[in-house]
């Protein structure tokens, strides 16, 4: 588990930081779904719902996520890059705030985040979990 405030970044506010004065609090918890030579993939779950909440925790606990600059991640080669992190909501569940009816939604690893995972690591056989 992740606990740590989130608020604007000082000097970026278009950006969030881990702020122990004025940031709201913030939790994310984990499990290491498989780890590789250069790269971990993680099953997160957000407990709370902070702006750029997983980027923020992840730089902060020095794992920041692939291809995101913004938060520390080295920048990748052109032939691995993405115009975005490497981040991916494979299920997204809430409660109709009328009804109370639980509605849940997944979605399969895209394509290109197989590759970039594929031309990081090389063959990869959890990539499919």
């Amino acid at each position: 588990m992740i606990e740590l405030p989130i608020g604007r970044h000082p000097r970026a506010p278009h950006l969030r930081a881990v702020r122990q004065q004025g940031g709201k609090p913030a939790k994310t918890s984990f499990t290491v779904v498989a780890r590789a030579s250069r790269s971990t993939l993680l099953r997160l779950t957000l407990e709370t719902g902070r702006t750029h909440q997983i980027r923020v925790h992840l730089a902060a606990i020095g794992h920041p996520i692939v291809g995101d600059a913004a938060y520390g991640a080295r920048r990748l080669p052109p032939s691995e890059s993405r115009k975005f992190p490497a981040l991916h909501a494979a299920s997204l569940a809430f409660r109709h705030p009328l009804s109370g009816e639980e509605h849940r939604y997944e979605s399969p690893l895209p394509e290109d985040f197989r590759s970039l995972l594929t031309s990081i690591e090389g063959q990869i056989p959890w990539i499919d979990r």
